[in-house]
């Protein structure tokens, strides 16, 4: 297990958005979390390591038991995760596979056939227990040197020693989700174009000047454009052939978006989750990379063209869990956003769409 994995409880029930905790019961966290929920309410009146539960291994049989996979979230990392259950269940056919992560990224393992329950994160400590094995996915990424040069998959696969045979992103869309979709939002004879504006953090998202530019060159393309987020999380508004998703009350759920994405003929989208959805779903897209290089999370979504920033500190590999937007001293941290990725022009991304879509089919969707 990891070091930072705690054990602990609460004498009195935390005030936790998302997280149901009950007073007098000890879970399982990762350190990092435990310190976010501690922030936000009171600190736990018990905080210990914790580091004994069954560990997993390539060399034992795994038929006929039940193997736990913690992982907080988010979107994007759960279904880097899918490769590696989809090998496990390859190899062992009758194992078990359950998830462990929070209530709210959950969508991007629903119907998942290599699963077989998903469990609210944090896990009850006895229920943890009765696992014949435990896998912590918990920020293994963020802590492995190796996140550096290695592509998260083959990295998440690489903790529990297993080598994966096929690194298809594996997402699952209800058919009844996916033609409600379809018929909600019929398809024209212009190009849809389907565009994530922000990323998860700041680092990792597209200066929204520069968005607002390429969104008018595509409107005057007579491009259709489906804008994509959280609820009122994009400042255009809706007009002719604009339609923004996140004006919606309330704004498409996480499965609801990977539905009406297929409908789309070509994905924009920088460095987060619904980037990794298209993969998934291969529709061709153009991805937006600066603190990160592609390759370490395009290389096996052969739907993805990256486009890369340049600039001498990229990639700079700056994760935002520890509170810090950008790295600290550098030009980023002053102007507000990634200066690499601001070095990316509208005119080179709507170049890259316009021939990516030259050469790719047009998008037709049964009924």
């Amino acid at each position: 297990m990891h070091p930072d994995m705690r054990v602990f409880s609460y004498d009195i029930e935390p005030k936790l958005n998302g997280y149901n905790i009950t007073a007098g019961v000890f879970y399982l966290c990762d350190k990092t979390i435990l310190d976010s929920f501690a922030k936000t309410s009171s600190k736990p009146t018990t905080d210990k390591e914790f580091s004994t539960l069954k560990t997993f291994s390539p060399f034992d049989d795994w038929n006929n038991k039940k193997i736990l996979a913690i992982r907080h979230g988010a979107f994007g990392d759960l279904l880097f995760l899918t490769p590696t259950f989809s090998e496990i269940k390859k190899r062992w056919h009758d194992a078990e596979i359950f998830v462990c992560c929070a209530n709210k990224y959950s969508e991007a393992i629903f119907n998942n056939s290599d699963i077989n329950g998903i469990l609210d994160y944090p896990i009850r400590l006895d229920e943890a227990n009765s696992f014949d094995a435990v896998i912590n996915f918990v920020y293994t990424d963020e802590y492995e040197k190796r996140n550096n040069e290695t592509h998260i998959i083959d990295l998440f696969a690489g903790l529990v020693g297993l080598t994966i045979s096929d690194k298809k992103l594996k997402l699952s869309i209800d058919e009844n989700e996916a033609r409600r979709m379809v018929l909600k939002y019929k398809k024209t004879q212009r190009k849809r174009i389907g565009i994530q504006v922000f990323a998860s953090n700041d680092i990792r998202s597209y200066p929204f000047f520069h968005f607002e530019k390429l969104i008018d060159d595509l409107w005057n393309r007579e491009y259709e454009i489906f804008l994509f987020g959280s609820q009122n999380q994009i400042p255009i508004p809706n007009k002719e052939r604009i339609i923004n998703l996140t004006e919606l009350k309330p704004a498409p759920s996480f499965i609801e978006s990977a539905a009406i994405m297929k409908t789309c003929d070509l994905f924009l989208a920088p460095d987060s989750s619904l980037c990794h959805v298209a993969g998934a779903l291969e529709i061709p897209t153009i991805g937006i990379y600066g603190s990160f290089p592609s390759k370490l999370r395009t290389a096996y979504s052969a739907s993805i063209t990256a486009i890369e920033g340049k600039g001498n500190c990229a990639p700079c590999f700056h994760h935002t869990y520890n509170g810090k937007k950008f790295p600290e001293n550098m030009p980023c941290e002053k102007s507000g956003y990634c200066n690499v990725l601001g070095s990316i022009e509208p005119d080179q991304i709507l170049k890259a769409i316009e021939n990516k879509l030259e050469n790719t089919s047009t998008v037709t969707l049964a009924l």
